[in-house]
């Protein structure tokens, strides 16, 4: 019995490191992408940092999100794993201290929040997972300039390498 359970122990230690394996094989990162973004929009400043598949962001100098990124061919899909409770207190948003929170922390903060401005547990469900919906969108770099378009509501936003 004992060996028995040695082998299944093996065998589900090779399967994990296999998908472990394939999985990050296709991850994939432009190298062209590394480094500082910014956009001036409106007049607020977005900034992007993007570092061989980590990513962080900020509005007018607040952090907002960080998290990680894959690219292939012309697209980047953005996954926030934080965000900053501070930028939401910049919207006055009221509930949230200044710090990084995991994306369940987020969840579990923002759910109380939505609940006490009134929402329904249906609206406060639609609203949370459109926040934190991960992110796609296609690109282009040409040279120190940054061209991201949204793929769900056709806005393009233009960046300049810092």
């Amino acid at each position: 019995m004992e060996n028995k359970r040695f082998w299944i122990g093996i065998l589900v230690m090779v399967f994990f490191l296999g998908f472990v394996g394939i999985g990050s094989l296709y991850a994939q990162t432009d190298n062209r992408l590394n480094g500082r973004w910014v956009s001036i929009e409106s007049e607020e400043e977005m900034e992007y940092r993007f570092n061989n598949g980590n990513f962080e962001s900020t509005i007018n100098g607040v952090s907002l999100q960080k998290g990680t990124y894959t690219t292939n061919s012309n697209e980047i899909i953005v996954y926030e794993t934080h965000i900053f409770g501070g930028y939401l207190n910049t919207l006055g948003i009221s509930g949230l201290e200044s710090k990084w929170y995991s994306r369940n922390e987020f969840i579990i903060a923002c759910r109380r929040i939505l609940a006490e401005y009134g929402l329904s547990q249906d609206q406060i469900n639609e609203t949370v997972n459109q926040m934190m919906a991960t992110s796609s969108y296609t690109y282009s770099v040409d040279a120190n300039t940054l061209i991201l378009s949204s793929t769900g509501d056709n806005e393009v936003i233009i960046f300049n390498k810092k």
